[in-house]
């Protein structure tokens, strides 16, 4: 058993945080194969599973769709959070509405990541690539989505991720700085660099977590992670686990406690949520 399982009982309502590519995902496939068992059995036994991803609005939905669920989800790490309509049933403080959700709006809009983007890259001596004006062909080679895949990835609305030509500590040093200077923050990735403006995905997670205590009174928070930019949000669950990445190894998290998950990607995912439940009562 993980020494950091939490106990549940019947008034607590159980809400899992989740990454999506290296963690619920296979990293090479982006098949949740090995993990939808236990997403299943989760959402039977009446969790509540939020995507906190990289995805956008587009990706999300169609895996959404494909597992049969409509929960809150945090979109283009922590960006924004669309909410269902009518999900929680109480007012709250929301910047756009669709017909499907109420949107909260945590980054700035697209536009402005990437003139940002294109700034530095003036003024940077070395190269790196923007994914979102990757063709899909180049998308489909670098990271295995399919065509499709990439075509849906492509659509970010607020945030961006960035590729560093032929990567150095160096030259991630000075990319993070130029970033930061024009008051831009970034965080890694398994493959890349995500790029925001004053929100991230721990943020996002915690709104979203108010929202359920507020419907709920009493929940159980999980997170589940793999990489860098996973910290933030598994810094505001109760109990945040750690899946391998494809090598074995574990994200360094610094002084945060976390589970390290002896299972790489959904399998590591699955044999958390599996325990979790089991411990149940």
């Amino acid at each position: 058993m993980f020494k950091n399982n939490p106990v549940l009982t019947a008034i607590m309502q159980l809400i899992i945080i989740t990454d999506m590519d290296g963690c619920f995902l296979d990293h090479d496939t982006y098949n949740y194969e090995d993990s939808v068992e236990a997403f299943n059995k989760a959402v039977k036994q009446g969790a509540i599973i939020s995507f906190c991803t990289s995805k956008n609005l587009d990706e999300i939905e169609a895996y959404n769709k494909k597992l049969g669920v409509n929960f809150p989800f945090i979109a283009e790490n922590g960006s924004v959070i669309y909410i269902p309509k009518d999900f929680f049933g109480f007012e709250f403080e929301f910047q756009k509405e669709t017909e499907d959700y109420k949107i909260i709006e945590l980054n700035v809009k697209h536009d402005e990541t990437i003139k940002m983007l294109h700034k530095i890259r003036k003024e940077l001596s070395f190269e790196f690539i923007i994914f979102s004006e990757m063709a899909s062909e180049e998308i489909n080679e670098d990271c295995g989505l399919s065509i499709e895949a990439a075509k849906l990835a492509k659509n970010k609305q607020y945030a961006d991720v960035v590729k560093i030509v032929d990567e150095t500590p160096e030259k991630v040093e000075q990319f993070r700085q130029a970033v930061e200077k024009e008051n831009f923050s970034s965080a890694r990735g398994i493959r890349y660099h995500t790029i925001t403006k004053g929100s991230n995905k721990g943020k996002a997670a915690k709104v979203l977590l108010d929202l359920y205590k507020r419907k709920y009174n009493k929940i159980v928070s999980i997170g589940l992670g793999d990489s860098p930019n996973d910290v933030s949000m598994l810094k505001e669950v109760d109990s945040p686990y750690l899946v391998a990445k494809p090598d074995g190894s574990h994200t360094d998290t610094g002084n945060l406690t976390v589970e390290k998950v002896g299972g790489i990607g959904p399998k590591g995912w699955s044999k958390a949520v599996n325990e979790l439940l089991d411990n149940s009562q």
